[in-house]
């Protein structure tokens, strides 16, 4: 298992290997489509962040602080027409959820993006990695549509598609097509 503390440079994430465990440790921002839309078709200010967690968080706010109470991945795939924009856009590098992306979503990443995959149904596992909500945007969409910027330490997660565009999904698929 590697530990990673955000942000990562070109380097760090040629040195990813397929199938690792990675625990992640610094800023990275929730999106599903709704955030992934208004991204890409209005910049957001201040934000030159280059993680994306592809989360649709439930929070609790006490006191005027806001706690994470679950943070598990949503689908990556929706959010595939989006990726190269973005990357594009915000210098995006790594990008966390559930399910991998399309063919020309990962052209878009190779050389430049990695996809890590977090566990579907661990939401409190997660939400209990998220040490501190620095802010949220967009609270308008609503909770889980919102863009939260999340302080994370030892957030788990596996790298799935690397850096060069080699993708555990593809594997998946050409095992399950075997015939015995």
């Amino acid at each position: 298992m590697k530990k990673l503390q955000l942000p990562l440079s070109l380097d760090d994430l040629k040195s990813l290997e397929l199938n690792e465990f990675v625990l992640i440790s610094g800023h990275i921002i929730t999106a599903r489509d709704k955030a992934h839309r208004y991204m890409t078709e209005k910049r957001i200010d201040n934000y030159n962040g280059s993680i994306i967690y592809h989360c649709g968080p439930i929070m609790k706010k006490t006191e005027g602080v806001y706690s994470a109470v679950s943070a598990g991945p949503t689908t990556s795939a929706r959010m595939s027409i989006y990726t190269g924009k973005l990357i594009d856009m915000y210098g995006v590098n790594l990008i966390i959820g559930k399910g991998g992306l399309s063919a020309n979503a990962v052209d878009s990443m190779k050389g430049r993006c990695v996809y890590l995959s977090a566990i579907g149904g661990a939401g409190v596992i997660y939400a209990n990695s998220i040490s501190k909500v620095i802010g949220v945007k967009k609270l308008e969409f609503g909770m889980a549509d919102a863009i939260w910027e999340l302080k994370v330490v030892d957030f788990p997660a596996i790298v799935s598609i690397d850096i060069e565009g080699n993708n555990s999904y593809d594997l998946i698929k050409e095992k399950s097509s075997m015939k015995f």
